[in-house]
């Protein structure tokens, strides 16, 4: 499996990359996973704090729970990505299930933005 970082500012084109890689490499298998997904979670704190947090900072986001989901898909695994909430600055108590792809030739790609 191949991984792909996409890392850059606010509208700098991550998500036009990321959806052309999706198109290019559709047939193959393409898994994507968000780094919004993996904000902390600071449901302990109020809507007032929360949203003071500054969230373009490295330690707004749980990278040990990002490298740990990377890592399981590289293995085959799914993994369960968490939900945030924009509205509410906080991770949702659902997650999405993420699936690796793979064929026979090729075990996919996970790129995430």
């Amino acid at each position: 499996m191949l991984l792909i970082g996409i890392g850059g500012g606010t509208s700098s084109g991550k998500s036009t990359i990321a959806k052309k890689l999706v198109e290019s490499f559709d047939k193959t298998g393409v898994v994507r996973v968000l780094s919004d997904s993996y904000y902390k979670d600071h449901s302990n704190l109020n809507f007032r704090d929360r949203s003071k947090i500054n969230f373009d900072h490295p330690n707004a986001i749980d990278f040990d729970l990002l490298i740990k989901n990377l890592k399981d898909l590289k293995k085959n695994i799914k993994i369960k990505e968490p939900v945030y909430s924009y509205k509410t600055h906080k991770r949702l108590k659902k997650t999405k299930t993420v699936v690796p792809k793979k064929n026979n030739n090729f075990r996919g790609i996970t790129y995430f933005l």
